[in-house]
């Protein structure tokens, strides 16, 4: 699903908008058995793809900890457009 948030980044000494457009898809819990008891599968992890992210409409290249707060804000506004689904935040890269 395409998703856009805005998340407050550091440009320089400012704190700035960074617009983001991105493309989530939920991951999978995976299974230890098939229910005919095969072996299962193992879990997927959510994908983000960051299609755009601009500032003042110029691309802008997110760090490594804006990129790990705006999965989380992706997570949850993905959560929340679904329902029942439980966001777990990425605690690091």
């Amino acid at each position: 699903m395409i998703l856009n948030i805005t998340l407050e980044v550091e440009v320089g000494d400012d704190f700035k908008e960074a617009h983001i457009e991105a493309d989530f898809t939920f991951g999978s819990p995976g299974r230890m058995y098939m229910s005919n008891g095969d072996p299962g599968y193992p879990p997927e992890p959510d994908e983000v793809e960051f299609l755009s992210v601009t500032v003042d409409g110029q691309p802008f290249e997110l760090s490594a900890d804006d990129c790990q707060r705006a999965y989380n804000m992706l997570a949850e506004e993905a959560a929340n457009t679904v329902g029942d689904y439980d966001v777990e935040p990425l605690e690091a890269w």
